[in-house]
C-alpha cells in the first residue's frame, strides 16, 4: 500500500547499512516490478512505495535516503515535490524516473534539487547503480538528459547577470568531469590529486557559484560558458 514503511530488519546487508528508497510512482505495476528489482541487491532496501503526493509526504521522513520520483501524479507535480521532500529531510537524494523528456522539466527538477533525471526506457536494471550514485550525493543522468542539460540549458534558464567570481583553471576542469558524470575517485585519478582536493574544489567552486548542489554548479557553468564537455 501506497506511503507504508517496512521493517527494515530483513533488509539490511552485511555491514548492517542498507540505502533505503521511497518509489513514488502512479503506476502500481512499475512500482512494484521496480521494488522487486531493487531488492535483489543486498545494499538497497525498499521501505515504502507512494502513488500520490499526499501518500509520499505521509511516509516518514526519516525512512529514506533516495527518492525515485516520477513528474506526473495524479494530485501535483513531482517537480514541485522535490522541494517539499528536500524540506522535510535535507539528507535525502531525489532522482527523477520519468517518461518526460522535456528540457523545460529537467531544469525545474535540477533547479528544485533532484540530483538525477533518468527516463523510464533505461534497463531496469541500471536503476541499482544509479541509487548508489545518489547515496553517495553524486549525479545521475539518462545520456540523452545530459545531452538536453548541455546543449539546452541556455534556452531553459533564465537569463541572469552573474557578478560572482568566475572558476580558476582547476576547478574548471574538475567541474567539466563532473559534467561527465565522472566519479570523485576517477576526477582524482585523471588530475593526480586526492579525493580530498576534489571535494575542496567542488565545495569551493558550489560556494562561488551560491549552488547547492555539484549538479546545479555544472549547470549553471555551462550557462556561463566557463565549462564544456569538449
Amino acid at each position: 500500500m501506497g506511503g507504508e514503511v517496512v521493517d527494515m530488519d530483513d533488509h539490511r546487508n552485511a555491514d548492517g547499512h542498507a540505502c533505503r528508497v521511497l518509489i513514488v510512482d502512479d503506476h502500481s505495476v512499475f512500482r512494484h516490478g521496480l521494488r522487486s528489482v531493487l531488492e535483489d541487491e543486498s545494499d538497497i532496501a525498499v521501505v515504502a512505495e507512494a502513488g500520490t503526493v499526499a501518500e509520499a509526504l505521509a511516509v516518514p521522513a526519516g525512512a529514506y535516503d533516495v527518492v525515485l520520483l516520477d513528474v506526473m501524479l495524479p494530485d501535483g507535480s513531482g517537480i514541485d515535490l522535490v522541494a517539499r521532500i528536500l524540506d522535510l529531510n535535507p539528507a535525502a537524494k531525489v532522482v527523477m524516473l520519468t517518461v518526460s523528456d522535456e528540457g523545460e522539466d529537467l531544469y525545474n527538477a535540477v533547479t528544485a534539487g533532484a540530483v538525477g533525471y533518468l527516463l523510464k526506457d533505461l534497463a531496469i536494471d541500471a536503476v541499482n547503480d544509479a541509487v548508489r550514485v545518489a547515496a553517495r550525493g553524486e549525479s545521475s543522468f539518462s545520456p540523452q538528459m545530459a545531452s538536453k542539460l548541455v546543449a539546452g540549458f541556455n534556452e531553459i534558464a533564465a537569463a541572469q547577470t552573474d557578478t560572482r567570481a568566475r572558476l580558476t583553471k582547476r576547478e574548471r576542469e574538475v567541474l567539466s568531469y563532473v559534467a561527465k558524470g565522472w566519479s570523485n575517485r576517477r576526477i582524482a585519478d585523471a588530475l593526480h590529486l586526492s579525493e580530498n582536493t576534489v571535494k575542496n574544489h567542488l565545495r569551493n567552486v558550489c560556494e562561488k557559484l551560491d549552488a547547492h548542489t555539484r549538479t546545479e554548479a555544472v549547470t549553471t557553468a555551462m550557462r556561463e560558458g566557463w565549462i564544456t564537455l569538449d
